[in-house]
């Protein structure tokens, strides 16, 4: 288990967001908190995803993972984090993405994906090379692909290079496929598969222009699918425009009600604090 440290958690304005009367685009607002720690590991976020045993989980750019008990679908009454280091890490990991029961993690300058098997070894995993990406080094963008499959990404001068690879083991992996199109302007930040049985995601895009707006898009990547292949096209809706562009996304289906949840962080620049933002919207309305 991750050792937790003692935390504070403040409701803030989402305003900085652009949210206004409880709506940022098609979602509606539903809370914002700063988790604050006297734990300087406690900060930096480079990815988040959502695992059933520790909550919302995110790597930082230290390399620790951070854990935050979301069981009651708030962080309100929390009062410590979860941090542990990513045992066996060869650099500062910057996507990752829940598989399988697998934690799945890329890290900068490396083509390299590890798998940290979080759900027989908790955190005490230990990185293991799971795939070997041909091309530039830049590290790939990770996601739930569907089922047993990994979705990985990459952005170049060429555009968005993609592909599925199965997670039963090491693999070379090179990304032939454009099934996802970057909007102009904007580069692919991350990721997130509400839906982990069709490739229905949440891709968060980063302007190219410093001040310019985030975007959040529902896309739907029908060549990942079972019914799709080469050349299959890819669906994509705008969810809303950001005034701060957020450094991690995570997403959940939810029954009740039914639509998606989405989980934003922002850097709020203080030592030991991450702002994390929810917000829900009605899948069908996209």
């Amino acid at each position: 288990m991750p050792q937790e440290v003692p935390a504070t958690v403040t409701p803030i304005s989402p305003e900085s967001l652009g949210v206004r009367d409880g709506r940022l685009g098609k979602m509606n607002w539903q809370w914002s908190v700063r988790v604050a720690s006297k734990d300087a590991r406690v900060g930096e976020i480079t990815s988040l995803d959502l695992d059933g045993d520790f909550g919302l989980i995110a790597t930082t750019a230290a390399g620790d993972w951070l854990t935050f008990d979301l069981r009651n679908g708030t962080l309100d009454r929390i009062t410590g984090v979860g941090v542990a280091p990513l045992r066996g890490a060869a650099g500062k990991p910057v996507s990752m993405a829940m598989v399988y029961g697998l934690a799945l993690v890329s890290t900068e300058g490396r083509g390299v994906v590890d798998a940290y098997a979080l759900s027989t070894c908790g955190m005490d995993a230990k990185a293991v090379p799971m795939f070997t990406v041909t091309g530039p080094s830049a590290p790939p963008v990770l996601v739930d692909g569907a089922y047993t499959y990994a979705g990985l990404v990459r952005q170049d001068a060429d555009g968005l290079h993609d592909d599925i690879a199965i997670t039963y083991g090491p693999a070379t992996v090179t990304l032939r496929s454009q099934s996802l199109k970057a909007p102009a302007g904007y580069r692919l930040a991350a990721l997130s598969n509400s839906a982990k049985i069709i490739p229905y995601l949440v891709a968060l895009w980063r302007p190219d222009q410093p001040g310019g707006e985030a975007l959040l898009q529902r896309v739907h990547v029908l060549a990942w699918g079972d019914v799709g292949g080469p050349g299959t096209p890819t669906d994509s809706w705008d969810l809303a425009r950001l005034k701060q562009t957020p450094v991690a996304v995570a997403s959940a289906y939810s029954d009740q009600p039914a639509g998606v949840y989405v989980y934003l962080v922002t850097d709020p620049s203080i030592p030991g604090a991450v702002d994390i933002h929810a917000f829900f919207f009605d899948d069908a309305s996209t």
